[in-house]
Order: C-alpha cells, then structure tokens, then sequence
C-alpha cells in the first residue's frame, strides 16, 4: 500500500490519497481502484509505502507524511 498526494482536477489540487502497488517483472506497478485511468502518471506523488503488518492499529500513521506537507509545500508542474 502507498501513500501520498495526488492530483485531481475535481478538488482542483492535491490531495491525500493511498493507493496500492504490486511488483510485476521488478517494477513497482500502482494499481487504483478510485481512478479511472491506468497507472499513476504525474499526478501521484507517494510519500510512503507500507506492507501492512497485523501489528498496525490503526492506518492514520500511513497518512503523517502526508500531514506533515500541509500548509508547508508548493508543487510545480514543469513540462518536458
């Protein structure tokens, strides 16, 4: 599972987002159910990941990264 921003033109900016990945051929695939298209582009910023162990109470620490940017970051879109 990871954790992060991402980009959604229905909030108008980022947001905090998790999503889940998988290891195809070597390469971390994200794979998200919430979002209509394939893969994860440039909008998806991950901030963290997790393998979820049983010992996890609660998944609110999955999200700290993403608080802790709050009010303190600016992301720029640069094109190629």
């Amino acid at each position: 599972m990871a954790t992060g921003i991402v980009h959604t033109n229905q909030q108008y900016g980022f947001v905090g987002h998790a999503w889940v990945e998988a290891l195809i051929e070597g390469q971390w695939i994200p794979f998200d159910s919430s979002v209509a298209h394939e893969g994860s582009g440039v909008t998806y910023i991950k901030l963290q990941d997790s393998n979820l162990p049983d010992t996890l109470t609660s998944g609110v620490s999955l999200f700290l990264p993403v608080l802790e940017l709050a009010g303190r970051a600016a992301v720029k879109v640069i094109s190629d």
